[in-house]
């Protein structure tokens, strides 16, 4: 766990099945950061933020980008994020 904007942001790590599983109770809420065991790959959002944001393998990354229904946009190590809706 991490503090970031005086808020506890939770990194749920294990298998993808824990992903739908709450965090805390009540109020019952998801995990917005998921890595699995392997560390394979890495999910990460931000409750006030548009985008989410997803590390991987170039191939896993490949696959996300080459998917007609998502849009996806590839971004650099070294590329600069804006905030977005804070």
């Amino acid at each position: 766990m991490t503090a970031s904007l005086d808020r506890v942001m939770r990194v749920r790590h294990g298998d993808l099945d824990l992903a739908l599983q709450p965090v805390d109770s009540p109020p019952n809420r998801l995990a917005m950061n998921w890595l699995p065991d392997d560390a394979a790959w890495f999910v990460g959002n931000d409750i006030y933020a548009r985008s989410v944001f997803v590390a991987g393998s170039l191939s896993a990354v490949g696959a996300i980008l080459a998917e007609p229904t998502l849009e996806a946009y590839p971004v650099r190590r070294s590329q600069r994020l804006v905030v977005e809706d804070f």
